[in-house]
C-alpha cells in the first residue's frame, strides 16, 4: 500500500515530534482534558490522531482506558516506546480517521493538535474528509459522549492570504483550504555543550 504524503511526513518527523515547542504544555493539557470531560479512572476514551501518545499515555496512567488511533506507524512506534518506558497499558491502532470503527463505544473522544482534521491530500475533498472523521467519531461514542478537539481559526487563514493567493489558486476562501507544496526533509539537530 502506498503511503500518503501525511504518513511520510509524520513517519519522518516522529523521532523529533516531542521537541516541538507546543508539546511543553502537555501536563496542563492533560489536566484540562480530565477536568473538561469529567474523566474518572475506568472511563473509555478514543484519541484520534494520537501521534506519539503525549495525551494518551498520561491519560492511561491516570486509569483511563485509552485507544489511540493514528495514520502514522512512525508516530505509533514512538508511542509504544513511551508507553513501555512509563509502563502504561493502552491500545494503539494504526488506521485512517476517515475509515475506522471499533466494536465497543467510547465514553468520550479527543482529537487534539489537528491530529486528524485538516490534513488534506491533493485528491481529498476539503469539506467531506473532515466530515467523515467527525461522523466516525460520533459513531464511536456512547449517547451523550463528548468530543474535545482543537480547531484552527479560519479567519486567521483569510488574514494571511492576499487576493493574489486566491487568484493563483494558493488559497480557497470558500472552503478555507491552502494549497502548499510540502517536502520531506531532515532538520539538523544541534546540541549545545555548556562549559
Amino acid at each position: 500500500m502506498t503511503k500518503t504524503i501525511w504518513q511520510e511526513f509524520f513517519d519522518s518527523h516522529a523521532p523529533e515530534y516531542m521537541k516541538n515547542v507546543f508539546t511543553g504544555n502537555t501536563d496542563f493539557e492533560i489536566e484540562f482534558i480530565i477536568r473538561e470531560l469529567g474523566l474518572a479512572p475506568g472511563d473509555r476514551i478514543l484519541d484520534v490522531g494520537c501521534g506519539t501518545g503525549r495525551h494518551s499515555i498520561p491519560l492511561a496512567l491516570y486509569g483511563i482506558s485509552v485507544t489511540g488511533l493514528d495514520l502514522s506507524e512512525g508516530m505509533l512506534a514512538q508511542a509504544r516506546e513511551y508507553a513501555q518506558k512509563e509502563k502504561a497499558s493502552l491500545e494503539l491502532v494504526q488506521g485512517d480517521a476517515t475509515r475506522f470503527s471499533f466494536p465497543e463505544p467510547f465514553d468520550h473522544a479527543i482529537c487534539l493538535c489537528e491530529g486528524a482534521m485538516g490534513l488534506l491530500g491533493s485528491d481529498d475533498d476539503a469539506g467531506g474528509r473532515d466530515l467523515l472523521i467527525l461522523q466516525n467519531i460520533s459513531n464511536s461514542l456512547r449517547p451523550k459522549g463528548k468530543l474535545l478537539m482543537t480547531v484552527l481559526n479560519g479567519l486567521k487563514k483569510i488574514r494571511e492570504h492576499s487576493p493574489e493567493d486566491i487568484a493563483n489558486g494558493i488559497f480557497d476562501p470558500v472552503h478555507l483550504v491552502t494549497h502548499e507544496k510540502m517536502g520531506i526533509f531532515q532538520i539538523p539537530v544541534y546540541k549545545f555543550i555548556e562549559f
